[in-house]
């Protein structure tokens, strides 16, 4: 079905590309929070992967799957945003928990509804509140 899907796209059946790239939104969303750790900046760039990828359709080649072509396109958006706006580094302080005023914890409203179906092969298995963690890297 992903084939049939991708090959519309590529053609610009902007229903196709809408119907395919909304199976992806959630999995893409999660992605690029683990990669920012901000719940809204993941939102804008989800946006901005989805407009890149509508905008360079022509370019998917079927190598790959339309799921591995819109990660990447994800990624380079999350990187791109990042060197234009570098994080503040973390404070050296002592004894007390630091304040990062970028991170922000994923909302549970949007964890529950997915933690309780099982996890389909090739997702990535969403984060239950139990689970839910945020590395943050210098």
């Amino acid at each position: 079905m992903e084939g049939e899907g991708a090959a519309a796209v590529h053609g610009g059946d902007e229903a196709a590309f809408a119907e395919l790239s909304q199976r992806y939104r959630w999995e893409l969303r999660v992605h690029c929070y683990r990669m920012l750790g901000s719940f809204d900046e993941a939102e804008e760039l989800v946006q901005e992967t989805l407009l890149r990828a509508w905008r360079y359709r022509g370019s998917f080649q079927g190598r790959s799957t339309f799921r591995a072509w819109l990660y990447r396109i994800a990624t380079n958006v999350c990187l791109d945003f990042l060197d234009r706006r570098p994080r503040p580094p973390m404070p050296d302080k002592v004894g007390g928990p630091a304040e990062v005023s970028w991170l922000q914890p994923f909302p549970d409203r949007l964890l529950e509804p997915v933690a309780a179906c099982p996890p389909r092969a090739g997702r990535a298995r969403p984060p239950t509140p139990r689970r839910r963690g945020c590395s943050v890297l210098p």
